[in-house]
């Protein structure tokens, strides 16, 4: 704690390291449910980690803490988590097409997330320059 005399950037290598990985195990799952109360809890953090007396901004609190808004750690985590899944085993590439196939299903926004991002990843790639490969046109992936 501050009290111990770690300073804030300190404190918030500490938070991200041992803190979040903790906290944010399986988000994807959970996380879209309860994301007013891990708010904030990520709040309070923050000021703790700051030393603050008083609320300070938003914005100025991630930007000392270096600490990426929370809906883009659930979007980073969870095309993660379906990339994992994709590459798991065939019994997991399937369940995941079918979650692909019912638009209505609860997790059909992850894979949604997942194909924009395949989507960039495909046309940053293209437009570096001097790429192996390279296509005038987004290549698409099959497996979604």
């Amino acid at each position: 704690t501050r009290s111990a005399g770690l300073n804030s950037s300190t404190l918030t290598i500490l938070f991200k390291t041992v803190v979040l990985t903790k906290l944010l195990y399986a988000a994807p799952l959970w996380l879209e449910d309860q994301l007013d109360s891990f708010k904030d809890l990520l709040a309070r953090a923050k000021l703790k980690i700051l030393g603050s007396q008083y609320h300070i901004s938003k914005i100025f609190s991630d930007l000392l803490t270096t600490l990426p808004p929370l809906e883009i750690t659930l979007e980073i985590l969870t095309v993660k988590f379906v990339l994992k899944g994709l590459g798991a085993n065939d019994w997991m590439t399937a369940t995941l097409l079918q979650i692909d196939s019912e638009p209505s299903h609860k997790f059909s926004t992850h894979l949604l997330m997942t194909k924009r991002y395949l989507e960039w990843k495909d046309i940053s790639d293209l437009e570096k320059p001097g790429a192996v490969g390279s296509h005038p046109t987004p290549r698409r992936r099959s497996f979604l």
